[in-house]
C-alpha cells in the first residue's frame, strides 16, 4: 500500500477526534428513544432482572448486553453509552474506507465516499446517540464485507461470518436478517445456474453458511420466545392500519426514502457528473433528470409536511425529534429552502439512477448482486411498514457501496473540488445542529430537575424522552388508560397520569408562568427553552 492510504487512513482518525472540538457528547440525559433499551439495562444491573419496556419493538438484545456491561464497569452513564456508539462509528468508517480501498485502489476516493457517509446529517446525528441504527450498520458493513468475499472466494468460513454479523445485527435491528436471506438466495440461484449444487464445495457452504447459522437463529429466538424475552410491541407498531392505506404510504414514503437516498450522496454524484460532464448531452440524462425533478417539486407542493410527519432525525427544526417537548421551536428551514433541498435531492438521485442505468453492464458478479437484491428486499419492507427517515441508512450505505465499485470498475473519476466544498457543506449543517440538539437537550433535564425536591414525577413533563427514563412505569401502573385530548401526544398515548403542573417548553404557554429558563449557545435561530409553571 502507498503513502496516500495511510494518509486518508490517519487523517481519517485525526477528523474523527476533532469533531470533539465542536460537538460534545458528554451528558446524563436520553436522547431519541434510546431510553426503551437503557431502562432495560439499568434495570438488568440494579436487580439482576431482564425486563423489556412494553413500549419496545426492536430486537435490540445487543447493545443491551454490550451497554449492561459498560454499566457493571463503569456505573450507568448517557455519556459512557454514547461513546460506545461513536467507537463503533469509528470503526464503521474505517472499515468502509478500507473496504472501498481494497475494491478500488484509489484512496483518495475511498476518503471522499467516507467523509460522505459520516457526515450525512442521518448518520451523524443518531452517532452520538445509543440508539441501535449505528450499531445495526456497524455489523451491517461487516457482513456485507464478509458475504462479498465469501462470493468471490467461495470458501465456506466466509459465508459462516457473514451469516454470523446478520445474526448478531438481527439482534441489535431486525431488519440486518435481510442480508442474510439475500445471500441465501444469491448463493441458491448462483448454483443452480452453473449447475454446482451438488458439488462438495456447494455442500460445505450451505452447511456452514446457512443451515448452522439458521439452525442457530432459530434456537435463540424460541429460547428468548419461551422465556417471554422478546419485545411486546415488536412489529405491531409498523403495521399499516387500514390495508386500503398502503398503497397512499409506499407512494409517499417511497419517494421520501429515495429523496434521501439522492440527498445524502449529493458529494458524490455532484463530483461525478462535475467530472463526467459528457453525459449532459445524452438524451436518457434528461429523461431522467426532468420528470424525477418535476415530480419532487409536485411532491413537495402536494405534500409540504413532508418534513415533520415523517422526519425523526432531519426536520425543518434541524437535526434530531424536537416536537417531543412542549411548544414549537423556530424553524430552521424556511419553506423556500425546503424546496431547494428537494430539487438538490432530486437532481442527485436522478443522477443516481442514470449512473446506475449506464454503468450496469458492470453487475455481473454474485456479491454485486447480492447487494442488490438486499437493497432492494429493504426498501420493499421499509416502505411497506410506517417508519422514519433514519430507517434508510442500510440503504446509503449499499448504494455509496455499489456506486463506487461501479465507478472505479469504469476508471471514472469524480471532480474533487466540486465534492470537498459539498462535503464541508453538509458538514457544517450535520455538526452545528447535532450540537444543538445536545445542547438544548441539556438545557431540557437541567430545567426539568429546578422543581422541588418533593414535586411528584407526575407533575412534570419534561417532554416524551425525559418522562421516559423517569416516569414510565409510574404511567403503565396506574390506572389511567389514556391521556386528556389536550395533551401533547406522548401524554395521550404513554404518560397518561402527567399532570403537567410543570412543562419544559419550547415557548410560554397560555395559563402558565415563566419559572426558569436557559439560553443556547447554538447555531440556531430558537435559543431559549423554559420551564413553566400552572397559575
Amino acid at each position: 500500500m502507498k503513502k496516500p492510504f495511510f494518509f486518508f487512513f490517519f487523517f481519517l482518525i485525526v477528523l474523527f477526534l476533532g469533531q470533539f472540538l465542536f460537538v460534545s457528547p458528554v451528558g446524563e440525559f436520553s436522547l431519541n428513544d434510546d431510553w426503551v433499551h437503557t431502562s432495560t439495562i439499568m434495570e438488568w444491573v440494579d436487580t439482576g432482572e431482564f425486563r423489556l419496556l412494553p413500549w419496545a419493538g426492536p430486537t435490540f438484545y445487543t447493545p443491551i448486553v454490550y451497554g449492561a456491561g459498560l454499566t457493571s464497569s463503569f456505573g450507568f452513564s448517557f455519556t459512557i453509552l454514547r461513546l460506545s456508539t461513536l467507537f463503533l462509528t469509528l470503526i464503521l468508517l474505517l472499515g468502509t474506507y478500507l473496504f472501498l480501498h481494497t475494491l478500488t485502489k484509489r484512496p483518495q476516493l475511498s476518503f471522499l465516499a467516507t467523509l460522505t457517509l459520516w457526515l450525512s446529517p442521518l448518520l451523524y446525528s443518531l452517532s452520538f446517540t445509543f440508539m441501535t441504527d449505528v450499531p445495526a450498520l456497524f455489523f451491517l458493513l461487516f457482513g456485507i464485507i464478509s458475504y462479498w468475499y465469501a462470493f468471490k472466494t467461495q470458501r465456506p468460513f466466509l459465508f459462516f461470518i457473514g451469516a454470523l454479523f446478520s445474526i448478531v445485527g438481527f439482534y441489535t435491528r431486525q431488519t440486518v436478517i435481510l442480508l442474510f436471506m439475500s445471500a441465501g438466495l444469491v448463493w441458491f440461484f448462483t448454483h443452480i445456474r452453473n449447475q454446482t449444487f451438488f458439488s462438495k464445495q456447494s455442500i460445505q457452504q450451505g452447511i456452514f453458511g446457512f443451515v448452522v447459522p439458521g439452525v442457530l437463529l432459530i434456537l435463540s429466538y424460541l429460547y428468548l420466545y419461551i422465556f417471554a424475552l422478546l419485545p411486546a410491541n415488536a412489529g405491531a407498531a409498523h403495521i399499516i392500519h387500514p390495508m386500503s392505506a398502503l398503497f397512499s404510504h409506499i407512494l409517499h414514503w417511497g419517494w421520501f426514502y429515495l429523496l434521501l437516498i439522492g440527498g445524502s450522496l449529493i458529494p458524490l454524484t455532484f463530483g461525478w457528473i462535475g467530472a463526467q460532464y459528457k453525459y449532459l448531452f445524452r438524451p436518457l440524462f434528461w429523461c431522467i433528470t426532468i420528470p424525477i425533478t418535476f415530480l419532487s417539486f409536485v411532491w413537495n407542493y402536494v405534500w409540504p409536511e413532508w418534513s415533520t410527519h415523517v422526519g425523526n432525525i432531519f426536520t425543518i427544526y434541524g437535526l434530531g425529534p424536537s416536537e417531543v417537548i412542549q411548544g414549537l421551536p423556530t424553524p430552521f428551514i424556511s419553506s423556500s429552502m425546503q424546496i431547494i433541498l428537494v430539487l438538490f435531492c432530486a437532481f442527485s438521485l436522478s443522477l443516481l439512477i442514470f449512473f446506475f442505468l449506464t454503468h450496469r453492464k458492470h453487475v455481473t458478479h454474485p456479491q454485486s448482486l447480492f447487494l442488490i437484491l438486499f437493497s432492494f428486499v429493504s426498501f420493499g419492507v421499509f416502505v411497506s411498514v410506517y417508519g422514519f427517515d433514519r430507517y434508510v441508512l442500510p440503504l446509503i450505505l449499499t448504494m455509496l457501496i455499489l456506486y463506487i465499485y461501479l465507478l472505479s470498475l469504469s476508471f471514472e473519476r469524480i471532480s474533487f473540488f466540486i465534492t470537498m466544498p459539498l462535503i464541508i457543506l453538509i458538514a457544517f449543517f450535520s455538526l452545528s445542529q447535532t450540537d444543538h440538539y445536545l445542547s438544548w437537550n441539556q438545557a431540557r433535564t437541567q430545567l426539568a430537575t429546578y422543581p422541588p425536591e418533593s414535586t411528584a414525577i407526575e407533575s412534570i413533563d419534561g417532554g416524551y424522552e425525559w418522562n421516559g427514563v423517569h416516569a414510565y412505569w409510574s404511567a403503565y401502573e396506574s390506572t389511567l388508560t389514556a391521556g386528556t385530548n389536550t395533551s401533547p401526544w406522548w401524554i395521550r398515548n404513554m404518560f397518561f397520569n402527567n399532570t403537567e403542573e410543570y412543562i419544559v417548553s419550547w415557548t410560554p404557554i397560555p395559563g402558565y408562568r415563566i419559572l426558569q429558563k436557559e439560553s443556547l449557545s447554538t447555531w440556531h435561530p430558537h435559543d431559549t427553552l423554559f420551564l413553566l409553571h400552572r397559575e
